[in-house]
């Protein structure tokens, strides 16, 4: 699974990827929690696959309820804005809110 977003002004675009050749993806990506309501949904602008999966509404994940590995090795327990998603095998999703 590769995620990651771009933020422009007030407007974030997540871009998922899987790259398992036969596993669906069924997990949540992490999103800015200022420009994200927790109340809030993200629809698929673009996906190479047929009928994708629409993600899920924003949730607010409770502090030790996730562990977010930070890139100096530290582990973050949260709280964090969470988008709900499902991919399938090696699909390609594009995401704004």
């Amino acid at each position: 699974m590769i995620a990651f977003s771009r933020i422009l002004d007030a407007d974030e675009v997540l871009v998922i990827g899987n790259t398992s050749e036969q596993d669906l993806f069924q997990g949540e990506a992490i999103v800015d929690a200022d420009l994200n309501q927790a109340d809030g949904s993200f629809g698929v602008l673009f996906s190479n696959a047929t009928n994708p999966v629409p993600p899920g509404p924003l949730r607010t994940a409770a502090a030790g309820s996730i562990a977010i590995r930070e890139p100096d090795g530290s582990v973050n327990p949260g709280p964090a804005r969470v988008l709900p998603v499902t991919v399938r095998p090696l699909e390609i999703q594009i995401l704004r809110h």
